[in-house]
């Protein structure tokens, strides 16, 4: 069907699996680190969580892209515009891991890093198709990115509300 995004593993559950499992990695490595008793600072566990979200993300987003000879087709043809694009989105994936991983490691907030693994395996899911009229990256950035950063919040303050600070 024109303008469908195909799945760059040949089937839709292959592509679904690959995109749970980074979703789930992502989500669980703050708590590994709790459980062997060595969480670092919590500005520390903010950052590795941005560089992990980011790298991962953009990471599948160019494979994808690079491995079915499409290169890296973003914005309106212009170097800037491509560059602007990846940058913003890098910013996005960032935010999107620092925050439920800096919750966790500041108050022991789980429903963040649940959220985190819902919206990774989403946008994973995404940018592991291709052939779609447009590129993930570029609706992730704009729309998508900001909407599921907001709902991870929201999850957090909620839980803060009903439960409270669990690091002490």
């Amino acid at each position: 069907m024109p303008g469908t995004p195909e799945p760059i593993l040949g089937s839709d559950g292959l592509t679904l699996l690959v995109a749970m499992t980074g979703g789930v990695l992502l989500a669980a490595l703050p708590w590994l680190w709790r459980r062997r008793g060595d969480l670092p600072a919590v500005r520390r566990v903010a950052i590795a969580g941005a560089i992990a979200t980011s790298v991962l993300g953009l990471s599948i987003w160019a494979a994808a892209r690079i491995t079915t000879g499409g290169g890296i087709p973003v914005g309106s043809g212009s170097a800037g515009a491509t560059v602007a694009v990846i940058g913003f989105g890098a910013l996005v994936l960032g935010l999107l891991g620092a925050l439920p991983w800096y919750f966790f490691a500041r108050w022991g907030l789980r429903s963040p890093l649940l959220g985190l693994a819902a919206a990774s395996t989403i946008v994973l899911d995404a940018f592991l198709r291709v052939g779609g009229e447009t590129d993930p990256i570029g609706l992730f950035t704009l729309l998508y990115g900001p909407i599921l950063i907001v709902a991870i919040v929201l999850l957090g303050g909620i839980e803060y509300q009903i439960v409270g600070d669990r690091t002490g």
